[in-house]
């Protein structure tokens, strides 16, 4: 089992080529950006609801895997005090990146400019229902990111103080409010000032205790990894397999007494891009990408710098900001290889179209200059051109 992952491969380097030989402009780009947002925040809004309606979920299981598992034959909606809201991260994260990408990231948090103001106070609110640290903070990484693009230095010290001003408004919020949603409590608890529930403040920080032990579990002995060199592919051995199988049907007879990395070793779940692509393709498969995420970076700055001033930047913003972040994140916060890396390949063949209407661009502006060269080279040495002499006087 485990030939899946070499289709999505195959189809995500089938996608980065065919969008790398195709010719198109800026407006034609522009389309298909508001396309790609317009089935992002689409897709998410579906999760979203049948998150909170499982009749919706059940139904649109047998057709659609995106949809959430236990909430279909559950059918008990989520309780937001109680549980995450996974399907929030989605358009969360998707209408933060298209404020502070299409907007002064400023403005954003600025009540004056109130549907900007309400975007991101919805987007921060889903983030926060969902329990992803990682992503609430990849937003606030994005919107300084926005800033420092912009070279508004100055407002990124406004925005540094309203950062604090913000962490003493939750403090004041923590000690009034007796409880939050799960969510945003775990996404809080980095905070050791604002008050939430100890419980969950425990379980967020042995979550990152448990995925570091989790990666030096994989990574210094042979018993989940065997080619830590070439690594041992996609496929999966039969423990895996029965360990992922279980987990998707809740079957927990076969995990009692383990702790949660075992159970994660298990299903080759690593949680951590490094650990991941060492994995499937071993640590020369983990230099290939690194290289790859740093190439994808250099193309995505000279991308955005070349387009600056242009009335489709936000459009161009919102394809290459990612991809500065992208080697960063991936190996310092959370990334996946097998299917996340999957995704940033075909995602980086929009970079690639757009490096070509940049090269079309450049052409053009070189043949211009080249003929207005050549234009006035003719109009000095054309014999037919008469130039007014000058009167000579005499005394």
């Amino acid at each position: 089992a485990g030939g899946r992952p070499y289709i999505t491969f195959c189809i995500s380097f089938g996608a980065y080529f065919l969008l790398s030989i195709m010719k198109t402009d800026l407006k034609t780009f522009r389309i298909v950006v508001i396309c790609v947002i317009a089935i992002m925040l689409g897709d998410g809004l579906i999760k979203l609801i049948a998150q909170f309606v499982p009749q919706f979920a059940a139904m649109l299981l047998p057709i659609y895997s995106g949809i959430d598992f236990d909430a279909a034959y559950s059918n008990r909606e989520v309780d937001l005090m109680e549980s995450r809201v996974n399907s929030g991260i989605e358009i969360g994260g998707t209408l933060g990146l298209v404020l502070v990408c299409f907007y002064p990231p400023l403005t954003t948090i600025n009540p004056l400019f109130f549907l900007r103001f309400c975007g991101m106070m919805i987007a921060s609110f889903l983030i926060l229902i969902s329990g992803f640290r990682s992503v609430f903070g990849m937003l606030v990484i994005q919107f300084f990111v926005s800033l420092w693009i912009r070279r508004q230095y100055a407002q990124t010290i406004v925005a540094v103080f309203i950062a604090i001003l913000g962490a003493v408004v939750l403090l004041l919020i923590g000690s009034l409010v007796q409880s939050l949603p799960a969510g945003a409590e775990r996404v809080l608890s980095v905070l050791p000032f604002v008050q939430v529930d100890e419980n969950k403040r425990d379980n967020a920080q042995k979550s990152s205790d448990w995925r570091f032990e989790m990666w030096r579990e994989a990574l210094s002995s042979n018993r989940y990894i065997r080619n830590k060199a070439l690594g041992d592919g996609f496929g999966l051995s039969a423990v895996e397999q029965k360990a992922q199988m279980d987990s998707v049907f809740g079957d927990k007879r076969r995990t009692r007494g383990m702790t949660i990395q075992d159970m994660m070793l298990e299903r080759g779940s690593y949680h951590g891009f490094h650990v991941e692509t060492i994995r499937f393709t071993g640590a020369l498969g983990l230099v290939i990408a690194l290289i790859g995420l740093f190439t994808f970076l250099r193309y995505a700055y000279i991308l955005i710098r070349h387009f600056q001033g242009s009335p489709y930047w936000g459009h161009v913003l919102f394809i290459c900001l990612p991809f500065l972040i992208y080697p960063f994140s991936y190996l310092l916060i959370f990334g996946s290889y097998k299917s996340g890396f999957a995704q940033l390949i075909a995602s980086a063949g929009m970079l690639k179209l757009l490096d070509n209407i940049r090269f079309r661009e450049l052409a053009a502006s070189r043949a211009d200059a080249r003929a207005s060269k050549n234009q006035a080279t003719a109009n000095i040495t054309d014999p037919k051109i008469s130039f007014p002499s000058t009167p000579v006087r005499t005394q």
